[in-house]
């Protein structure tokens, strides 16, 4: 039986479950765990769920909801949620009127109020990468599931791959219907579609 270990790009997850499905569903990630998980050949060691934690003042209403859904990730047996953070950063702003660049907080042209920064999220990649590549290299794992579709990850796999370790990627097929680079460069993709995914996906409202 092979030790499995599953990474999961949770904001690239979301998005992408969000942009092909729809803005009204959502993951319930027991259930995602528990289908991607069925193949008696691999035994679970751990799951790592990598993302940052919303700011309540920014969107008090994504914030709530985000809450709701890590406090149900640690009911989940050998799971680890590996916070990232948010870092504000000062923008330049198209003005959606005039259509021109304008520094904020105003539009020198017509007056309407912009915003003065943006929210980066920081330290995600580099904690996926760092766990997936040191835990290869400790052998802690025979197989690992990569959950994204982030073209960044193409070196680590094969880094991972060159330590004698099976990558598979997991992701929400393509629109257009093209392969994605990373799943080109992993030994087995495993599409989540809306079949494979229907006893996790929920109303999410």
């Amino acid at each position: 039986m092979e030790r499995l270990m599953i990474f999961i790009d949770g904001s690239n997850l979301y998005k992408e479950v969000k942009k092909t499905f729809g803005n009204n569903y959502g993951l319930r990630m027991d259930k995602f765990l528990e289908i991607l998980t069925r193949d008696p050949a691999y035994r679970v060691i751990q799951t790592y769920y990598y993302n940052v934690r919303l700011i309540q003042s920014y969107d008090p209403q994504s914030y709530a909801k985000q809450r709701r859904f890590l406090s149900g990730l640690i009911r989940i047996p050998s799971f680890e949620f590996r916070p990232g953070r948010l870092v504000k950063r000062p923008i330049n702003y198209k003005c959606p009127k005039c259509k021109i660049e304008v520094k904020p907080p105003i539009c020198a042209k017509c007056g309407i109020p912009l915003p003065t920064e943006t929210l980066t999220e920081k330290g995600v990649d580099v904690f996926l990468a760092t766990d997936m590549v040191s835990k290869a290299f400790d052998n802690l794992y025979d197989t690992a599931i990569l959950v994204s579709r982030d073209g960044d990850f193409v070196p680590v796999v094969k880094e991972v791959r060159r330590l004698h370790k099976k990558v598979i990627n997991a992701d929400v097929p393509r629109l257009d219907g093209k392969p994605s680079l990373l799943s080109q460069i992993c030994d087995q993709f495993v599409p989540l579609t809306k079949e494979f995914l229907k006893e996790a996906l929920i109303l999410s409202g």
